[in-house]
């Protein structure tokens, strides 16, 4: 059976922090299977919510304790209703310090938890490891490795790459071994900002901690070819122009995420302005047929 009679008509949830919240990667995957797919392409619904962990662990100097994914985990599943659940996380569960085996048991604790959760609603759990960390891009960071240091997301640690990878290694050993399909991110996109820097020395990675747009369209090439067996080179036309088809692409997904978001309900503080879900749900119905549309008279790529 091909990926795309698998998952045919399906639902498909991807669950994280804020780089999962901004999303444009999972809105390009969507584009792209529309592409490839038409009208049997699954559904992707986006559930990420900024500055969530899955380890419980929050930095001193953060404005209010981290939300943590179990607050809203059961609530997510019943009503989005997924057959599959992408889950990245990582990014924040180091809280921008240096590795501590300490943090790293939190972190594989509250993956596996999450993982057994989504087997235990009935959806199948895909493992992707966070994404990197960039220092040069982040600019203002500590240097010294000491405990005692107030690291955190507005002053992280230099070299809080070494967390993550560490985080990554030990998804892509653990995970496969017990039959849960695990994405490297990490790779590609560290392998990205090299390249783009070493083109570029000025180069920078958006704000060293949530992807830019080459970023998001690393991401979304890699879920593609390791999850749905497509393979795409070229950055698509509207995406490296940010033209029309571009725009409509992330309205629906800005407008659609949000009102997820909110509709469930999360332990952030800061509430996003979002239209009710049945509202959304409707509007979204003219948005999807123009995009779809614009692909039957041409191509994603092109247009």
């Amino acid at each position: 059976m091909t990926a795309r009679e698998q998952w045919k008509e399906k639902r498909i949830a991807f669950i994280g922090d804020s780089i999962t919240n901004i999303g444009c990667y999972f809105a390009f995957v969507q584009a792209a299977l529309w592409e490839h797919w038409g009208q049997e392409a699954p559904e992707i619904i986006g559930l990420g919510v900024s500055s969530e962990t899955v380890s419980g662990l929050s930095e001193p100097d953060h404005p209010f304790p981290r939300p943590v994914v179990f607050g809203r985990l059961d609530r997510a599943l019943e009503q989005s209703r997924p057959q599959v659940v992408f889950a990245c996380y990582g990014m924040n569960d180091g809280i921008y310090f240096p590795p501590s085996s300490q943090r790293e048991k939190c972190f594989a604790e509250g993956m596996c938890r999450l993982v057994s959760a989504i087997q235990a609603y009935g959806a199948r759990p895909v493992v992707m490891t966070p994404t990197p960390f960039d220092a040069k891009s982040r600019g203002k960071t500590i240097a010294e490795e000491d405990e005692s240091l107030r690291y955190g997301f507005g002053e992280p640690y230099l070299s809080y790459d070494k967390a993550l990878s560490r985080f990554a290694a030990w998804e892509l050993e653990y995970f496969p071994q017990r039959g849960v399909p695990v994405i490297d991110l990490h790779t590609p996109l560290f392998a990205m900002i090299q390249s783009l820097r070493g083109a570029n020395p000025d180069y920078l990675y958006n704000d060293g901690v949530h992807p830019d747009i080459p970023g998001h369209w690393e991401m979304a090439k890699t879920i593609l070819r390791e999850f749905f067996e497509l393979e795409i080179a070229e950055m698509p036309c509207y995406i490296r122009e940010q033209n029309h088809f571009y725009s409509l692409v992330m309205k629906r997904h800005q407008m659609l995420c949000a009102a997820w978001k909110e509709h469930i309900g999360h332990d952030n503080p800061n509430k996003e302005d979002a239209l009710p879900l049945p509202q959304a749900l409707e509007q979204e119905k003219p948005l999807r047929q123009e995009i779809l549309a614009r692909i039957a008279a041409g191509t994603g790529r092109s247009i």
